[in-house]
């Protein structure tokens, strides 16, 4: 300080001839990307008249020069460096032109004020841009204007210091290649944070045996060193000098792996540093069963086996002859089935690739009630004809299940589940009800044992049968009762049809008449009938199905878990509420609808301003596009489900605010399975190079990532991936992603899974999830204004809530990729997009209220005008 003080005295004795003479206290200031602020100071000597105000403006290298300026002496025999950059692609520093005032009479000599510089994942040489001053000449006094002198042109140079280095690494730590492809092709080396200036770097490169030999399997390299010239536009380098030997030995899959290493001093860093090469054997021919389970009603007569060959080869004339083999079960030989004495499967030579041949084996008929048997069949080499070395037998067994079809309907034999409007549903031999109030779809009635494939499930959109469907998967047969009272029999064609009734191959019977359908099932001695507003599951108690899981509960009338131990009180609703939840269709064997909305993006889109939002509503994979709205500076809730409350914080673009926002934090305050609650930030952290981090109440989440009471969650790179139960059976899963757009590190908020559960959910996106979305599918003929181009293909779109709100109309054009470029058709709405539902103010028909009516108080806060979050479920 003292030594600023002598300067200044200095420079104030130094004053002639009444001249104001103000400049920067350096000539040059340096500053680290990571730094992102440095203060610069602005030295005024002699004391000023009225008041002084100056512009400090940031300029490129080349807008100084274009603007007739000269550098001074100083900064001209030190050179300059890398010109910085600011324009729509790149943009290394804030351009925001600053004031600085010195009041009239002023006894302070100095200023302070704070320049930024953007950090950025790139490496890159040092850079530079200029700060000029400049008089505000309707704020200062004449007088002062006349008197004022810029000492070195009132110019500073900014020094950005880079602080990015080159990553190398694999592209993946696992490649797959055939034996005879010779030099590896596809396996390379990636970089990250590429250099924008030609670089020669060198890498050391070695190879370690696995089950795979260098020499014999592939030609490798001990440790050899590789340099190459690094150029801005490459994004990997090929690895050279590896090649796999291709013998005709049967070997099966082998394994060696890369080793990536640095040599000392070198100007980077390290990845993935190893990858595993596994080597295809091209000399391996595999034969087997096609399926592993094939199921046959006792009626059908037989049942086709098929053997496929899944390579081609060379081979002598009948060299691949194979034999099937039955293998008596609980079906039990010339009782249930006939055995062949040969089931000869044989393949010609030359062979082409996936050739297929099948088998007959014949089911015996009787009149005999019995349960679902099972018999197995293996696939042997033939007696006296040996199979070539690399003829692989996988599977070499499979599984054939007769299902019984002496079932007749028995009036009086059989005990009742029926399901009416409000979703109220009568479980088997009870006279009470409960009210089923889930959506998605839930077994209603099926086989614990599992010996039986059959199911009877039910999916509804909202609380009526009207909007919901009921299918039946028997076999590999799928039944489905639509929304419009017709039956999608999923390609199924009846043998024969008589009157209202279709029948199929002489076990399901369909038929339909004034009072409904009725779907017959004889085989499992199953009758459901369904009418308008209600619909009824009979199962006769001589029904090989034996005791029933699902939603009806067994033929006694108990309510038996999936679990099949737990039972359930009818009358208590939090033991109901847990037993529908165990019935709930795993999402792998759904069937009934086509599209259940998952896979909701909220993206960030800076050059249009706040983020985006796109999520699949109808079965056509139509999607609707719009943009979620917010304020700088303020929270905004996405999702408010009964467990999970999601919220996002708003940033501006630039300061002052532009109106340009993005989302910089995400929180998630979720209901874990034992009922305690728990709070999960997500953000980016400048200290750990711009990735994502995450904590959950506070605790950051480390490498293995935190699994606590039902609530997952883990980081991955630049993602983090949210687990949490919403108290269901199906965990809502989201994804954020910290990334670079426009030049600007921002959040991205994905949700994959689980959002199809309740159509009560609401939030900014919450609101469309499960709700009834529809679209005029031919173009709107109206007249267009607000900014509509009526050459476009504009659609009327109706979003009706299940709340009892009223049903809301907009319009929006339709396109046919969303935001994140997927080849959907996407039907864009709202303010700014190509759909202008409402002119000139960030609310309209396209969310239900207001965007003012989705801010929150906090990150954690759950209360808005909509909220749907039930906090007191959280244990105190």
């Amino acid at each position: 300080m003292e030594a600023l003080q002598l300067y200044l005295l200095v420079l104030l004795s130094a004053g002639v001839g009444g001249q104001l003479q103000v400049s920067f206290f350096q000539i040059d200031y340096g500053v680290t990307e990571s730094e992102r602020e440095r203060s610069v100071t602005i030295l005024k000597e002699d004391v000023n008249v009225g008041s002084l105000t100056l512009r400090v403006v940031p300029l490129t290298f080349d807008q100084f020069f274009n603007g007739g300026n000269v550098l001074p002496d100083e900064l001209m025999d030190r050179g300059l460096p890398d010109p910085a950059e600011f324009d729509a692609e790149r943009r290394d520093f804030s351009n925001v032109i600053q004031m600085v005032t010195f009041p009239p009479s002023s006894t302070e000599e100095l200023r302070n004020l704070n320049i930024t510089v953007f950090d950025d994942l790139i490496n890159e040489a040092t850079e530079g841009y200029l700060l000029m001053l400049e008089v505000v000449e309707a704020m200062s006094d004449p007088q002062d204007i006349e008197n004022l002198q810029f000492v070195n042109g009132g110019t500073s140079l900014i020094v950005i210091l880079d602080n990015d280095d080159i990553s190398l690494g694999f592209e993946q730590t696992q490649f797959t290649v055939r034996e005879d492809s010779g030099p590896l092709s596809g396996v390379s080396v990636i970089k990250e944070n590429a250099a924008i200036t030609e670089q020669n770097l060198t890498f050391l490169l070695r190879s370690v045996d696995g089950t795979a030999m260098e020499g014999p399997d592939y030609q490798g390299t001990a440790g050899e060193s590789f340099s190459f010239t690094l150029l801005p536009a490459e994004q990997s380098i090929p690895i050279p000098g590896i090649s796999v030997v291709n013998d005709d030995i049967p070997e099966g899959e082998e394994q060696f792996l890369l080793q990536l290493s640095r040599p000392t001093g070198a100007p980077f860093d390290l990845g993935d540093s190893v990858a595993f090469i596994n080597i295809v054997d091209d000399d391996i021919v595999v034969v087997g069963f096609e399926r592993a389970l094939y199921s046959v009603g006792e009626g059908d007569g037989v049942v086709e086996v098929c053997v496929v060959l899944d390579d081609a080869g060379e081979f002598s004339p009948g060299s691949i002859i194979l034999n099937v083999v039955a293998v008596a079960g609980s079906a039990e030989a010339t009782t249930d089935f006939i055995p062949p004495p040969f089931a000869v499967v044989a393949f010609p030579s030359p062979i082409e690739p996936f050739l297929r041949v099948c088998v007959n084996i014949q089911i015996q008929d009787d009149a005999q009630i019995e349960p679902t048997e099972e018999f197995e069949l293996q696939l042997l080499p033939f007696p006296g004809v040996m199979l070539p070395p690399n003829v692989i037998r996988r599977p070499n067994t499979t599984t054939v299940r007769i299902i019984d079809n002496d079932v007749p309907p028995q009036p009086g034999n059989t005990t009742s589940c029926s399901v009416f409007d409000s979703l109220m549903v009568s479980p088997f031999q009870t006279s009470n009800s409960y009210s089923f109030s889930d959506t998605c779809e839930h077994f209603l009635v099926s086989s614990c044992s599992g010996l039986v494939e059959f199911a009877v499930t039910v999916d509804f959109l909202s609380a009526n049968i009207s909007n919901g469907r009921i299918g039946v998967r028997y076999g590999e047969r799928r039944f489905v009762y639509q929304e419009d009272g017709t039956i999608d029999t999923r390609g199924e064609v009846p043998i024969n049809i008589d009157g209202n009734t279709a029948e199929y191959e002489g076990q399901i019977f369909i038929t339909e008449d004034a009072n409904g359908i009725v779907l017959e099932f004889q085989s499992v001695g199953v009758e459901i009938f369904i009418t308008g507003t209600a619909f009824e599951v009979n199962v006769n108690l001589f029904s090989p199905l034996g005791t029933t899981c699902g939603l009806c509960g067994t033929q006694e009338g108990v309510l038996l878990y999936s679990d099949q131990q737990t039972t359930a009180d009818i009358t208590d609703e939090a033991q109901v509420r847990g037993f529908v939840a165990s019935h709930l269709v795993p999402a792998r064997d759904h069937f009934l609808r086509g599209v259940r909305r998952e896979c909701a993006v909220l993206t960030n889109d800076t050059l249009v301003g706040d983020p985006l939002y796109a999520v699949p509503f109808a079965e056509d994979g139509t999607s609707l596009c719009f943009e979620v709205h917010g304020a700088a500076l303020q929270y905004f809730n996405l999702i408010s489900d009964t467990c999970t409350n999601v919220n996002a914080f708003y940033a501006p673009v630039l300061l002052p605010n532009d109106g340009r926002n993005f989302v910089e934090q995400i929180g998630v305050r979720a209901v874990g399975s034992s009922g305690s609650c728990y709070n999960i930030r997500v953000y980016e952290s400048v200290a750990e190079g711009f990735q994502c981090v995450a904590t959950v109440d506070n605790a950051t989440v480390g490498p293995g990532g935190v699994e606590v009471d039902g609530i997952r969650v883990r980081r991955i790179m630049d993602r983090v991936r949210i687990s949490v139960p919403n108290c269901e059976n199906v965990n809502l899963v989201m994804w954020v992603t910290c990334e670079l757009r426009n030049g600007l590190r921002m959040l991205r908020f994905d949700v994959s899974r689980g959002l199809n559960l309740r159509p009560t959910a609401h939030g900014l996106i919450g609101q469309f999830w499960n709700i009834p979305i529809a679209y005029d599918p031919n173009s709107f003929n109206g007249t267009l204004s607000n900014g509509y181009d009526a050459a476009r293909d504009v659609r009327i779109v109706t979003v009706s809530p299940v709340d009892g709100s009223p049903s809301r109309q907009f319009l929006a054009e339709r396109r046919p990729r969303t935001w994140t470029k997927s080849p959907r058709t996407c039907l864009y709405a709202g303010n700014g997009q190509g759909g202008r539902s409402g002119a000139g103010q960030p609310d309209d028909s396209v969310i239900q209220g207001r965007y003012s009516d989705y801010a929150v108080s906090g990150l954690f806060q759950h209360e808005f005008r909509f909220a749907q979050f039930e906090n007191d479920r959280c244990l105190q």
